[in-house]
Order: C-alpha cells, then structure tokens, then sequence
C-alpha cells in the first residue's frame, strides 16, 4: 500500500491511541545513498533491489515499472527469445497490454496459481498471430489441501543473457499500479567457455541452484536453461518456498530454515543496536502457532548466535492507513489477518507512523 514507500518509525498499536496525522500517500523519505554492489538492472540504481512505480508518482532511480521489467531489454537486445512468467494472480490481457512484445516472444510460459482462462485467450491470440509462437501455460501441483502457487518470478531469456525478476506482487492492475511492492532485478551474461571462477563461484552456483531446484518442484520451465549462464555475479540468495512436506537434509532447502542457514553463513551479528527489533511486514498473518512462531523468530535470529534474539515486531496496517491509501477500503480484501492471530499476540504487533 502507498503509504508504506516512505520508512516510517514503528509505534505500537493501541486502539485507544488516537491515530496522528498520516503523511502524503506518496510521501517520500531522502533518497538513500548508493549501495556499492554492481548493477544490472534497468535502472541507474546501484542496487538490484527496487519498489514498483505506482500510478502518477514522481520518478526515483529506486522504481520500475512493468515496461522497464519487459520492454527495455539488456546488453542491446531488442526482444526476448523466452519469456516465463511465474505468479499467483496472472491477469495476462492486461499485462499484454502493458507489455505488448509478450505478444510476439517466439516463447511464453506461464506458470499460475489463479488466471488460467484468461491466459489461454493469449495462447489462441499468439497463435493466429505466428502459428510458429509457442505459448505453454501450466498450473503447479498442490500436494496439500490448504496449499498456494504463490511464487512470483519472471525470467527473460536472450541470446546473450538472462534477466531474473522476482516481485511480490502479482500480475494484476491493482497490485501493480495502487500497491507499494518490492523486487529484485539483475541481469546475468552468457557463462564463457574459460570462466574458472564461475565455476567455483559458490555464492553464484548456489544461485543456480536454488532457481532450478524451484523449477524441478514446480514444473513448468526446464531448468536446464539456465546452465549456460554466469551467475557469479548474484547480489542476492534465493530463499524458496513450495506446498508440501519436506524432510531429512531437503528441510533446509525451503522456507525459513533455509533464511535459517543462509543467515548463519553471511551475515554479521548486530552490534550496538539495543531497542531494535526484526520488523515483519506482510498482507497476510494466517494461523501463527506458537512453536511455528518461536522456530521463525530463531530464524530471523540466526546471526545473533552468541546473544540474545532480537525482538520480533509484526507490522499491519491501521483502518485509517487503508481508508486513507490510493484504493481506500477496496484494498482491505488483500490483507488476510485474523482477529485470533491479532488477539494471541498482542505485544508483537506494530503499525508504520510519522516520527514523533
């Protein structure tokens, strides 16, 4: 929601507190200085981590829009060869239109959790445009009753490299253009025949890894498709999740014991940082059982092995925050929290506010 592009101090939720004054839907803090890792992205922005641009926002180097995603293509390439779309919610019409060159793509695929009629329209429209255009739409397997597709990643595929967009928001109107969302965006090149060091690059093979191990549980995409590229270069590591059970060495593959492990091998123990927290925004808090809440928690702690956990902040927004968003209260159907996960954990919850 728009009011979470700016970074706000966290207050405590306490229904009787009068809520004080909302800034701007669109209110910005000061740009943050540059990060030092490479960039790939389409974009001037130092880092591979970007917000979605919404609807009539000013331009920040930090934004993308779904045209940068798809229609400014890398390394002088004027179309893509492949393009695979991975989402929960697939409006595919519209995003044809947005993007029209998904239209033309010699390959589309589409892996969906919810839109599968809409997407085999554009399967006939690509069709009757080039009988040669090959379109596979596919649904996931959900091995259990309550399981989601809620996977959100797009790949494009050229001759000489391969750009790998995960968001987290779907393909649909409103997540696009009314919602604050997030994604990562790098560009990968072609692997050289005498590049040693992308073979033992293992922040990068494990990259790899992890996107073809999603795909392999997924289906949809050969995985194979990825051998040919240079992924020594990845600014970040994949953490994937799929429904089902896992077990022996597999649990650390998914989810949080995956954050888990990667949190214990890179990153730093927090110094001098009393008072802070781990802050967990999301749209949707389903049932948090206790002992699934304390395992989480251990996870997002994994750094702090030799001290104390940091304390857990759960962030929702206030009635006043979605009355007053670009959607108003048509954006409450995205948030999915119940009064019993609210009720049970009343220390834990948090809401974004001006500084006081």
């Amino acid at each position: 929601m728009s009011f979470l592009k700016s970074l706000y101090t966290v207050l405590e939720l306490e229904s009787s507190e009068e809520e004080a004054e909302q800034p701007s839907k669109r209110a910005r803090c000061e740009e943050p200085e540059a990060s030092a890792s490479p960039s790939h992205g389409a974009s001037t922005s130092a880092s591979p981590l970007f917000l979605n641009k919404l609807e009539e926002s000013e331009d920040h180097s930090d934004e993308l829009s779904l045209q940068q995603i798809f229609e400014e293509h890398p390394l002088g390439n004027s179309a893509a060869l492949h393009a695979v779309l991975v989402n929960f919610m697939i409006d595919l019409p519209w995003v044809c239109r947005e993007c029209p060159s998904l239209l033309s793509v010699p390959r589309l695929t589409v892996v969906y959790g919810d839109g599968g009629d809409a997407s085999r329209e554009i399967q006939k429209q690509r069709i009757q445009r080039d009988p040669k255009f090959l379109t596979k739409l596919h649904s996931p397997p959900l091995p259990l009753q309550w399981g989601t597709h809620h996977s959100k990643i797009a790949l494009l595929i050229y001759e000489n490299c391969l750009r790998v967009c995960i968001r987290t928001f779907n393909d649909v109107f409103p997540d696009v253009h009314q919602k604050s969302n997030a994604m990562y965006l790098q560009d990968f090149p072609l692997l050289e025949s005498n590049a040693a060091t992308a073979a033992t690059d293992n922040f990068g093979a494990d990259f790899r890894q992890q996107l073809c191990k999603y795909f392999g549980e997924s289906g949809g995409f050969d995985p194979s498709e990825l051998e040919r590229y240079d992924f020594s270069s990845a600014a970040v590591a994949i953490v994937s999740s799929v429904p089902g059970y896992h077990s022996g060495p597999a649990l650390l593959d998914w989810g949080s014991l995956r954050l888990r492990k990667l949190l214990e091998r890179h990153a730093k123990p927090l110094k001098d940082v009393e008072g802070e927290g781990i802050i967990c925004q999301a749209s949707s808090f389903g049932n948090l059982p206790k002992k699934w809440l304390e395992d989480f928690h251990s996870s997002l702690s994994a750094s702090q092995q030799l001290g104390p956990k940091p304390p857990l902040q759960m962030v929702a927004p206030t009635l006043s925050q979605i009355r007053d968003s670009i959607e108003g209260w048509v954006s409450s159907v995205a948030l999915f929290i119940s009064k019993a996960t609210v009720t049970s954990y009343q220390a834990l919850w948090r809401r974004w506010g001006p500084k006081q």
